[in-house]
């Protein structure tokens, strides 16, 4: 049986110096292959967020950035690296963190704990009448999600992987990004502001 020695080894004892090289060698290892090159991460970086413009304005709120914008951060480097496991796990939490803001939104001063399951939170966003091609691109990334949480056998693919990401980030600008622009400001939808403002006094 072949084994792989220290797969969670970066650091190593105490007394060894840690390099940049040695952090970049842990962090891009893959266990079907040789680690990519920087023009693959690259290529593979634009297939899910040509040119950096998909996601260009986000309200700086610290649930917003740490529970949507992060994990969807991660995914990408994930699928970068090629890891598509990771990818659509994040990919999987920036969605359902995103029914759970639209819960709070549409739910003022209920408690999160209060809200239903995901399944049931994407039912609810269909009966509020949320745009019918949100409500599908939220049900096939916590397909997605589901399958790489609670399958065994890996069996997502190259392609749904970059599909998973392509489909977080363009539920991601629908649900906090901007809402239009006028006059050079930035609009955003006023019942996340409300809600937001609201977070903000509560804090």
């Amino acid at each position: 049986m072949r084994v792989w020695i220290n797969p969670l080894l970066w650091v190593g004892s105490s007394h060894e110096p840690v390099d940049h090289e040695d952090l970049w060698r842990f962090v891009s290892a893959r266990p079907d292959g040789p680690p990519p090159d920087l023009d693959e991460i690259a290529e593979r970086w634009r297939q899910v967020a040509p040119d950096g413009s998909t996601l260009a304005f986000v309200p700086a709120e610290e649930g917003i950035i740490s529970r949507i914008v992060w994990p969807l951060r991660s995914a990408v480097v994930a699928f970068g690296l090629g890891d598509k496991t990771a990818a659509v796990a994040m990919c999987g939490m920036a969605a359902e963190m995103i029914t759970m803001l639209w819960w709070s939104v549409e739910n003022p001063g209920k408690d999160g704990k209060d809200a239903p399951w995901f399944a049931g939170r994407i039912n609810e966003m269909e009966s509020a009448g949320v745009d019918e091609s949100l409500i599908s691109d939220l049900r096939q990334l916590k397909d997605w999600r589901r399958r790489v949480l609670h399958d065994w056998s890996p069996s997502v693919t190259e392609e749904e992987a970059a599909d998973c990401c392509r489909t977080a980030i363009r539920v991601a600008h629908k649900a906090v990004g901007p809402s239009g622009f006028s006059n050079g400001a930035v609009l955003f939808p006023q019942s996340l502001l409300d809600y937001l403002r609201q977070a903000a006094r509560e804090d």
